[in-house]
């Protein structure tokens, strides 16, 4: 009797033996899901940060734009530039003024 009662002891050793490998295996299977998980959104989070530079970028560009553009409409409002405009590209005149048109002959 004296055996059997070492073999349940030496059994019972055996069984926590494997209870705690199956727990290390489960802790390292959820330690690798974390880590994964963290690598994952630190990837993500560094793809945001290049998006919202970019995005930055492109708002600065179209700021910059919108002010030429508030200048340039001051400036076609100015009815000296009307004028000049109208003068160079429509070839208009005022009443009783002429036009002269030269031809350069080559």
């Amino acid at each position: 009797m004296g055996g059997s009662h070492r073999n349940r002891g030496s059994t019972d050793i055996a069984r926590g033996t494997r209870h705690r490998a199956r727990l290390i295996l489960v802790l390292l299977a959820a330690t690798c899901v974390v880590v994964s998980v963290l690598v994952l959104r630190t990837m993500r989070i560094a793809d945001l940060r290049r998006e919202i530079a970019r995005l930055e970028h492109r708002h600065a560009m179209a700021i910059a734009e919108q002010q030429r553009l508030e200048e340039l409409l001051l400036t076609v409002r100015d009815p000296e530039v009307i004028e000049d405009l109208a003068r160079r590209w429509l070839g208009l005149v005022y009443p009783g003024e002429e036009k002269a048109i030269f031809i350069h002959e080559e």
